[in-house]
């Protein structure tokens, strides 16, 4: 009630934001308060440039550690206010560093984001599993330019944890599947920009046999992809087809992209067992 009538028309954000965070401070208030504390951050502030460009770089970096201290000193995805926690956490690494989000603050969060990626499994619920795939994408998408190696450590360590997940997309609703192949090429252009391979001075990897397994495995989940639309729709079989939304087919630009650079580090470097159309 009382966080109601501050959000009417004269409100001032700094006054709000301590107001939230001295509840998410609080150890006795209940999880249904917490979660309507969160709501608040992640569907009405955040997602407001206005409200984002009145936030003070103190209040980005204690409203950040005051929602991932929600976990303790373990992450349980089990916990009830467990997506409500990740999905601010989303909105946070989106749009906090275009603002005031401390950069140190966000490199330092590579390990937490690691133990996130490795909790997550085909168990939990489909909100949950999107939400750890975005807070990796977006560390990554910040810190890349100044942490690389952080970063291709991040999906060599992670990458047998959310590849799963891709395997398990119904193809008539793969919304996730393209969150994942959106992250598993920015990894690639981080390791192999231009298309470079093991051996080239701009190639990066923290284990390079790693990430050679981690590229073979994508070449063989983005073939059965198209294996899959070819049994699918036999008349397109010269088409990549992805059924997306109530049976429209089109040709996804991350896939194809991802598909051919993958191709080309096979073809180019380590000679995996590229798969051939029967004609």
């Amino acid at each position: 009630m009382i966080l109601k009538k501050m959000m009417g028309k004269n409100y001032n954000v700094q006054t709000i934001l301590k107001c939230i965070s001295n509840c998410l401070e609080d150890e006795g208030l209940g999880q249904y308060c917490i979660i309507q504390y969160l709501n608040t951050l992640k569907t009405i502030m955040l997602p407001n440039e206005y409200i984002r460009c009145h936030i003070d770089a103190c209040n980005w970096d204690v409203m950040f550690k005051r929602i991932k201290s929600r976990f303790r000193d373990e992450i349980d995805l089990h916990r009830k206010d467990a997506k409500d926690i990740l999905e601010t956490i989303v909105q946070y690494l989106k749009y906090g560093p275009l603002h005031g989000f401390s950069p140190e603050i966000l490199r330092g969060q590579f390990d937490f984001i690691s133990k996130l990626c490795k909790e997550i499994s085909v168990n939990f619920s489909r909100p949950i599993q999107s939400a750890v795939i975005e807070i990796a994408y977006y560390l990554c998408y910040h810190t890349a330019k100044d942490n690389r190696m952080s970063c291709c450590k991040l999906g060599e360590e992670t990458f047998s944890f959310l590849i799963s997940l891709y395997e398990i997309q119904n193809p008539r609703d793969d919304g996730m599947k393209i969150q994942l192949l959106k992250y598993f090429l920015m990894q690639l252009v981080m390791h192999n920009p231009r298309g470079v391979s093991e051996g080239h001075p701009g190639a990066y990897a923290y284990c390079w046999k790693t990430w050679n397994n981690c590229l073979k495995s994508i070449h063989e989940k983005c073939y059965e992809d198209i294996s899959h639309s070819q049994k699918l729709y036999p008349h397109y079989n010269n088409e990549v087809l992805f059924l997306v939304d109530k049976g429209i087919k089109f040709l996804q630009e991350d896939f194809a992209r991802l598909f051919a650079e993958v191709i080309k580090q096979g073809v180019n470097h380590f000679q995996f067992c590229l798969y051939t159309r029967k004609k």
